[in-house]
């Protein structure tokens, strides 16, 4: 039994000792880096792939008109008077014969278009509501970055409507052509003029305005304006852009990264704690002790009596 005892913990040492070596082995594959190639170089480049964008930019809650009133047409025109930003039709035009001058705003938010963005194309789209207008006239179109609100900036917008810094786009309309209720009418605007950086703004003028002609009949339009219940009339800027997309051909990332995790397999020395199991064989070695009761049988040899060599006493009687 004993040299079984020594010959199994012998087996199960050496077990433990050849699963510890080949734990260690992997431990040192896993931390030697992969050989770099160097039989072939690797560059990386960047390509530029454009994706074409086209995109309706809707016109923001801040449009609107600002208009000047007053029985001179002078003062009319160089003086404001009211404006709103809350209507649901931008006027453009005169108002006749107490002299009203409208002019409208629109504004767009086109710097959501990234700044890296090639503009290509950019059309202005208004939709027609009313007609007052009994004598034609230009619907003409400007470029000018107005400032918000026009309750707050009313008398500055309304005299950078035209001329100064504001850059005529050209002619949206013209009403001798006729001005169709719920009809879109549109035109190109200027590329480089779309605002890639905070908003592209426009206003709206007659170019009887402009030129400083005094109206014999009522000649004014409207236009719908953000303020409808929904999008379908509302003016828009529908912009065209192609977008940069770089995309690399990237160098795979070394294996050594992801070699790392293997390094777990140095959990194989939990198979140290296994041999303590083995030596719970010892406690049975308390079986020796059993043998100590079948020794009590020597006492049973006090059972012949001594009492018996009395006999000899009784042969005393013999005379």
């Amino acid at each position: 039994m004993t040299n079984r005892r020594a010959n199994s913990k012998g087996r199960n040492r050496s077990l433990t000792a050849f699963l510890l070596a080949i734990s260690l082995c992997l431990s040192m594959f896993s931390c030697i880096p992969p050989t770099p190639d160097t039989g072939s170089a690797k560059t990386t480049k960047t390509f530029l792939i454009y994706a074409q964008d086209v995109t309706p930019y809707y016109s923001e809650a801040a449009d609107g008109y600002i208009n000047g009133n007053n029985a001179n047409l002078a003062t009319a025109r160089s003086t404001s008077a009211a404006s709103d930003s809350t209507a649901t039709q931008i006027y453009i035009g005169y108002n006749y014969p107490w002299y009203i001058v409208y002019r409208g705003y629109l504004s767009f938010p086109t710097a959501a278009i990234p700044d890296d963005a090639v503009v290509t194309a950019a059309v202005l789209y208004v939709n027609a509501g009313y007609n007052g207008s009994d004598v034609d006239f230009l619907i003409q179109c400007y470029r000018y970055a107005w400032t918000e609100t026009l309750a707050d900036n009313r008398e500055a917008d309304y005299d950078g409507a035209y001329g100064g810094s504001a850059v005529l786009e050209g002619t949206l309309a013209n009403t001798a052509n006729g001005w169709v209720g719920n009809q879109y009418y549109s035109m190109a605007v200027a590329n480089a003029g779309v605002n890639l950086a905070g908003d592209t703004k426009y206003t709206l003028v007659s170019n009887h305005d402009v030129d400083g002609n005094t109206p014999t009949e009522y000649e004014f339009v409207g236009i719908y304006s953000s303020e409808q219940t929904d999008t379908s009339r509302d003016p828009y800027l529908y912009v065209t852009a192609e977008v940069p997309t770089p995309t690399l051909t990237a160098i795979p990332p070394t294996a050594t990264d992801t070699l790392t995790p293997t390094r777990t397999a140095t959990a194989t020395d939990t198979l140290t704690p296994t041999r303590t199991a083995t030596r719970t064989r010892t406690p049975t070695r308390t079986r020796i002790p059993t043998r100590t009761p079948t020794r009590t049988r020597t006492p049973t040899r006090t059972s012949v009596p001594e009492p018996t060599f009395t006999r000899f006493p009784t042969r005393t009687p013999v005379p």
